[in-house]
């Protein structure tokens, strides 16, 4: 059956209209970015929701509190959060960088002095040899130092970086306030949304897995926050007492707990990006100030890592050294940051499901060589 299709000049206006709009929008309105800003803002708003619901139903259910009301509360101590870090922790880590870069001449020459009073002959080493490799390692501190505070100023002053981040932060905060507010248990409601997607079989093994995935992930949240914290709170007890206890002081003590007790929630290799920034901070006090946070650190991370760790995450979530390190680097490789943080618990319920497939399997063997037999 044959149509008869006529272009008419309305068309081709019509069409040349929406070409060219396409093409603004595309090309000059830059329409791909901010569709990029919303799918991050729709990823953010669920990751709010997951961490957001469980406090919620336990203001609900305790306190007796309205949905709303819980939501609200919940908000309000997310946000506060959220502020406090800005407002007290960006500043410092500014002023601690300036204060780096302008400490550096009194930090070479601090460890000059210490060089010097070592007596290198007895093991060989030429003192010009030692205090040249020094230099050069401080000119590659400021260089990195001016280059890190360089990187915060330009991100800070960035009226594009800050009005994309403020958009996508309220079309999160707004999606996730509607999600949890109108629906009281959003598990059970994307659970019967697959249901309803998927073939029955499909859809039961589907929500099976997911369900294991979300049982790791909390049990994970939770190791690595009582871990986190551990390493945070006795970091500053300890830099407190040495600064009391002695005549050198550690500068900026909280700060260098908050930032390793941060990065301590990505297993194995947090510890080593934390104690970066922290030991650049110490060496704004002083060479024996950095050899000080040297010892605390490798001190801290030794108990963690050989007590805490093993009874805490290992026994919670279930995954030996080994496994973790081979899951953070595939992670880490296939999707960064949240790569990271993810890769445990995704890992984690892996090795499960291949277990459940060996024994399966293995019984399934047994069971034809006694048939055989």
């Amino acid at each position: 059956m044959k149509t008869n299709f006529t272009i008419t000049k309305k068309m081709i206006i019509a069409y040349s209209f929406f070409l060219v709009l396409l093409i603004r929008l595309v090309i000059v309105d830059n329409a791909l970015a901010t569709l990029g800003v919303v799918i991050k803002s729709l990823i953010l708003a669920l990751i709010f929701i997951y961490l957001l619901n469980p406090i919620v139903n336990k203001l609900s259910n305790r306190f007796n509190f309205s949905r709303k009301l819980g939501v609200g509360l919940s908000f309000l101590l997310f946000l506060l959060v959220v502020v406090l870090l800005i407002l007290v922790v960006t500043p410092a880590i500014i002023q601690s960088t300036e204060m780096f870069i302008q400490a550096i001449p009194e930090i070479s020459e601090s460890i000059n002095k210490f060089v010097s009073n070592l007596d290198l002959q007895k093991y060989n080493l030429s003192v010009d040899f030692i205090r040249d490799f020094l230099n050069s390692f401080n000119d590659i501190l400021s260089r990195l130092a001016r280059g890190f505070l360089s990187f915060i100023e330009t991100a800070i002053l960035s009226a594009g970086a800050i009005l994309n981040g403020i958009f996508g932060f309220i079309i999160a905060l707004l999606v996730s306030w509607y999600g949890l507010t109108e629906y009281d248990d959003l598990g059970e409601s994307f659970y019967h949304s697959i249901r309803v997607l998927l073939p029955e079989k499909l859809s039961v093994e589907v929500v099976r897995i997911l369900k294991m995935i979300d049982n790791q992930v909390k049990k994970f949240i939770v190791g690595k926050g009582v871990t986190c914290l551990f390493v945070g709170v006795i970091s500053f007890v300890i830099m407190l007492g040495f600064n009391m206890f002695t005549n050198y002081n550690i500068p900026f003590i909280a700060l260098i707990a908050l930032i390793v007790g941060i990065t301590n929630i990505i297993p194995y290799v947090g510890p080593f990006i934390g104690a970066i920034p922290a030991l650049l901070f110490a060496l704004i006090g002083g060479f024996p100030e950095f050899l000080a946070v040297i010892v605390i650190l490798f001190i801290i991370q030794q108990v963690e890592n050989l007590y805490l760790t093993p009874k805490v995450l290992g026994s919670v979530v279930g995954i030996s050294p080994f496994w973790t390190i081979v899951f953070i680097t595939i992670g880490g490789a296939l999707g960064g940051l949240f790569g990271l943080l993810l890769s445990v618990p995704f890992g984690a319920t892996a090795l499960l499901l291949w277990h459940e497939y060996e024994e399966k399997k293995l019984k399934r063997l047994d069971n034809n060589v006694k048939s055989e037999g």
